[in-house]
């Protein structure tokens, strides 16, 4: 084979590299710099073979960042929906309570405040560091901090990281905070309703209700921790639920020895706990992959 013919032969192998390279970065770059970045890749194609079989191109590195985007939005949608939800049933319980008990109003509605603000709270945390990792690179932020501080070359990226960890360690204790919170709270609202005594059947039947509507809160509550994966407080919440399910049975014990007819429209203790845990079981989606 002469050298003509294998001068060719190498030239034709290289072409498809040299015009795939200036299509990609003719649209972003000026066509003088595109040629000749192109003309270097015809050239050199064994090099541009082997960055080309390694390195995902650009479309694919888009596409995956744009489902990993949409997939978290999608979470965040439903937690967000669960959050709401949540809420609905603690006004739901908070407008029972005012119904079943006539002193006590500023203490109920300060404990109703409580859990608000602590649900708020622990979702947005919960959120933020199961989003964060104490192996990922710093942000900008925490390099632009340690600049300010005067950190510069390898020492800059030190501080950055040791910065970002000491974030993401205090993130962490924030959120567990924001969870025992939560969950004294949702204990606390508990015990305000804590009264078993009626004086009348309108006021049992108002206490079933209440009950009733407990569980369906911390059916809620299982729901939002089961969707954040947070078993520990998945766990609390549903010994909240089954000690109020206790009372609803010990409060319909009454019903049936105050009257043989259960009132209409009312439903069981184990109804109303199976219809709890069923809602957040069809909604279980994991926050995140693996």
């Amino acid at each position: 084979m002469r050298l003509s013919e294998a001068i060719t032969i190498y030239l034709a192998i290289g072409a498809p590299f040299g015009v795939s390279y200036f299509l990609r970065g003719g649209r972003r770059q000026k066509r003088t710099r595109a040629f000749l970045k192109s003309t270097g890749a015809l050239l050199l194609w064994p090099v541009t073979a082997t960055i080309f079989l390694f390195l995902p191109p650009p479309a694919a590195l888009k596409l995956a960042e744009t489902t990993t985007n949409h997939q978290r939005a999608r979470e965040v949608e439903k937690i967000e929906q669960a959050q709401s939800e949540m809420l609905a049933a603690l006004y739901r319980v908070a407008e029972l309570a005012a119904r079943r008990f006539t002193a006590g109003d500023e203490t109920r509605e300060r404990a109703v405040r409580e859990v608000r603000e602590s649900i708020e709270g622990y979702a947005g945390l919960t959120l933020a560091a199961a989003h964060s990792s104490a192996d990922a690179p710093p942000s900008k932020r925490d390099m632009e901090l340690c600049r300010v501080a005067g950190r510069t070359g390898a020492d800059l990226l030190i501080a950055g990281r040791c910065t970002h960890r000491r974030n993401h360690t205090r993130l962490i204790s924030h959120q567990a905070r924001s969870r025992t919170t939560l969950l004294h709270a949702l204990a606390d609202l508990r015990e305000l309703a804590n009264d078993e005594r009626a004086d009348s059947s309108e006021n049992l039947q108002v206490a079933r209700q209440l009950s009733v509507a407990f569980l369906k809160f911390y059916g809620r509550a299982i729901n939002l921790f089961s969707l954040l994966e947070d078993e520990r407080a998945a766990r609390a919440a549903a010994r909240l639920l089954e000690a109020e399910c206790a009372r609803l049975q010990r409060l319909e014990a009454l019903d049936r020895e105050a009257a043989p007819a259960t009132f209409a429209g009312e439903e069981s203790c184990t109804h109303a706990h199976h219809s709890a845990f069923n809602h957040a079981r069809s909604q279980r989606t994991p926050l995140m992959p693996g």
